[in-house]
């Protein structure tokens, strides 16, 4: 009778114990994760929703709001996507790109600091005119377990001069200026860019290469400056991406816009001021290029093959 009596003591103890648990657990710990409510997955990439945005949308060959495009970007809110819609019916005679608060696209954007509180965000972004750089308000919320852009609130965009913008560089050939003696397939010469001071590696190799394929300016040009890249190519960049010390770099397929290319002397010239363009800033010390996604196409065109310089044509970075 007592064994009973003490092994139905030990079975209530436990159980108030592990009452008394459950209880920390539940209420506890509620208690704690109210401090942590802005933590939830996800949201410390509001930042990176605006860069991946702004990214896509700029680097387009195509404007995404002429054909429509931005409609189906994971990075906005139906809300906003709406609201676009409802502004750009209502141009009559013109108006302004909804996205960047101007008329014109920038040479150059970068995100600056980004004001998370609870479900929403307010992201600044520098977009790089020449020496002026508009900050642009843009708003963001917590949706579906994903940031999204709410508004871009172009009321309060604000113009501030060069001390947000640097420099960088591209590389062309200039015949004129090779040393007797020296080979002019690889001979590349820089020409400034301006772009934004503070933008990520990605950001920066994006837009040098975007700059790149547009060719010399016609001020350029009357100085001797050459290059396979012209009005042609512009917009033959698809994706940029910098890992590390490597950029991949995805584009549309330039075997029809420059076929002298794949010449040996052509295939080096062309690779050289690609190659030396990203690599201006010492960031990128190695570059795989592909055309829409497939390695192989690119590096059989130019006469290299695969490799284990180029990873041996390993398509995975670009799926």
């Amino acid at each position: 009778m007592k064994k009973i009596i003490t092994t139905i003591i030990s079975l209530l103890i436990i159980t108030i114990l592990v009452s008394a648990a459950a209880y920390v657990i539940r209420y506890g710990m509620a208690e704690r994760s109210d401090l942590f409510s802005a933590s939830k997955e996800g949201e410390s990439d509001a930042k990176r929703a605006v860069e991946d945005f702004y990214t896509w949308y700029l680097g387009r060959e195509t404007s995404p709001l002429a054909s429509g495009s931005y409609k189906n970007s994971q990075y906005l809110s139906i809300g906003w996507i709406a609201n676009v819609e409802e502004l750009v019916v209502s141009f009559d005679k013109g108006g302004f790109d909804p996205f960047v608060c101007a008329q014109d696209i920038p040479g150059a954007f970068t995100v600056g600091s980004v004001d998370e509180r609870g479900d929403n965000a307010q992201a600044t972004v520098d977009m790089v005119y020449g020496a002026t750089v508009r900050s642009v308000p843009v708003k963001l919320a917590y949706e579906a377990e994903e940031w999204r852009i709410v508004s871009v609130e172009c009321g309060d965009v604000q113009n501030d001069v060069s001390e947000k913008v640097t420099q960088t560089i591209v590389y062309f050939h200039n015949p004129a200026r090779v040393p007797d003696g020296e080979d002019d397939c690889r001979a590349v010469y820089g020409v400034e860019r301006t772009l934004a001071s503070s933008a990520t590696p990605t950001a920066r190799a994006h837009w040098a290469l975007t700059e790149l394929f547009r060719g010399p300016t016609e001020e350029e040009a009357g100085r001797g400056f050459t290059s396979f890249f012209s009005e042609a190519t512009d917009g033959l960049l698809k994706e940029v991406r910098v890992e590390g010390a490597v950029a991949y770099v995805n584009m549309a397929d330039i075997r029809t816009v420059v076929p002298n290319a794949s010449t040996s002397c052509g295939s080096v010239s062309l690779m050289t001021e690609m190659e030396e363009t990203l690599k201006h800033s010492r960031e990128i010390t190695k570059v795989i290029f592909a055309i829409d996604g497939d390695t192989q196409a690119f590096y059989d065109w130019v006469q290299i093959g695969c490799a284990p310089e180029n990873n041996n044509c390993d398509n995975t970075p670009f799926r």
